[in-house]
């Protein structure tokens, strides 16, 4: 990524490489780069616990799907925002916020949905 990771990245990044590969991750040209990249940044901005890996898989949906380019709404992605905020996405209180459901009907999503998700 051009830039020495602080050791929690490191382990952020390692957990990302484990679900979408390195070779995929370093390709600029994905998705996956994006949402990793995006990622990294993300978790060097808190020191609090976050939800690195479940953030990780909502902005590769964003990244995959058009998000940047093609969604009708898309409040709160990529943004500080806690990822259960974010337009969509449903998460379970009672069980550490955990993404229960998403649901962008009519929300001008195009590509794939990766094996990721």
């Amino acid at each position: 990524f051009g830039k020495t990771l602080s050791k929690d990245s490191r382990v952020i990044f390692n957990e990302m490489t484990k679900a979408s590969g390195l070779s995929t991750i370093r390709d600029p040209t994905t998705p996956q780069h994006k949402a990793a990249k995006w990622t990294i940044n993300d978790a060097e901005r808190f020191s609090e616990h976050r939800s690195f890996l479940q953030r990780y898989v909502l902005a590769l949906l964003y990244f995959s799907t058009g998000g940047e380019r093609n969604w009708t709404e898309s409040s709160g992605y990529l943004s500080l925002d806690h990822e259960c905020d974010w337009h969509g996405i449903t998460c379970d209180v009672k069980h550490m916020n955990v993404v229960r459901a998403i649901n962008l009907t009519s929300n001008n999503l195009g590509g794939s949905l990766l094996s990721e998700l």
